[in-house]
């Protein structure tokens, strides 16, 4: 029998999450990119102010260049926080020892994956 073996089993089932959410971002980053690549940037629709429409217009087309990349970025980075925080846990579940709760990573990752969408949305509700 494994030892603390309904622990172990929980933290596979959320290493399993951790890799199906990452899988789920970087896909939907290649639909991004894919999506970005086919509408074009110059199709903004003029507001009638000259200077803000092209510093809008420049923004969006670097926005629409990298919102795919960074939403695959964002993706690989939970992949690889998911075995981090597997390996540790599965170490920390046999520690005998009482341990600190350290940073939490994730609010980092879904604040990051909230500018991007909110950047996208951006970006697609004005081109």
């Amino acid at each position: 029998m494994i030892n603390n073996y309904v622990s172990h089993a929980a933290n596979e089932r959320t290493y399993l999450a951790w890799l199906r959410t990452g899988l789920a971002t970087v896909a939907f980053g290649f639909v991004v990119q894919k999506a970005t690549m086919i509408v074009p940037a110059g199709s903004i629709p003029a507001t009638g102010w000259p200077v803000f429409d092209r510093a809008f217009a420049a923004t969006l087309s670097v926005v629409g260049l990298y919102d795919g990349i960074a939403v695959i970025a964002v993706g690989i980075v939970i992949l690889l926080l998911g075995g981090i925080r597997f390996i540790k846990t599965a170490r920390d579940i046999d520690n005998p020892e009482p341990r600190k709760a350290g940073m939490r990573v994730e609010l980092l990752l879904s604040g990051a994956l909230a500018v991007v969408a909110a950047m996208l949305c951006a970006y697609v509700a004005l081109a």
